[in-house]
């Protein structure tokens, strides 16, 4: 299963890429939402992993682009917080139609258990 993680938090994206991939997942990441839509019009992806709260391009607008454009694509939105609480961004990743979300910090398993109940 292939699996696009965005973050902007670069040490988060690592970390979760070397676990999934550990777990037998194809991982691809990016720390850009941009560079991200480019990657999922060229090279698709199975499940889309995204942080909402970053510079530039946040992930609710990620969110809305993808469901345009990908509407079948599973989503999880992930997010700690930023200048509202993590619970309402969650909230309205969940009203833009992501199929999951997950508040940070959270295990690896946590995650894994997440996409497999997607599938």
């Amino acid at each position: 299963m292939r699996i696009l993680l965005v973050d902007d938090d670069l040490q988060l994206l690592e970390t979760m890429s070397e676990l999934l991939t550990q777990r037998g997942y194809d991982v691809h990441t990016s720390s850009d939402c941009l560079e991200a839509i480019d990657y999922l019009q060229k090279e698709g992806t199975d499940i889309l992993v995204t942080d909402i709260v970053m510079p530039r391009y946040d992930g609710l607008e990620l969110i809305i682009t993808v469901r345009e454009q990908f509407p079948k694509l599973r989503i999880i939105a992930i997010s700690g917080g930023g200048k509202i609480d993590k619970k309402t961004y969650l909230m309205m990743a969940k009203g833009l139609r992501a199929d999951a979300v997950l508040e940070k910090p959270f295990l690896c398993s946590d995650l894994d258990a997440l996409i497999k109940s997607l599938f």
